[in-house]
């Protein structure tokens, strides 16, 4: 799922993983699975607090 425009952009992503200490270098797909995984009302339910007005 990466679509990085050069090699340039692409080492940003793996250096921001070694910065971090978390060398989770597949982290975009795995959120991007989880992502779709993710249901409308599950959505809603999180951000239904926040544009109410009464934060999470």
């Amino acid at each position: 799922m990466r679509n990085t425009k050069n090699l340039l952009e692409e080492s940003y992503v793996y250096w921001e993983e070694i910065q971090n200490g978390t060398f989770k270098f597949n982290r975009i797909d795995e959120e991007v699975a989880a992502l779709r995984e993710l249901k409308k009302e599950e959505l809603i339910g999180l951000w239904k607090p926040v544009f109410e007005g009464n934060g999470v």
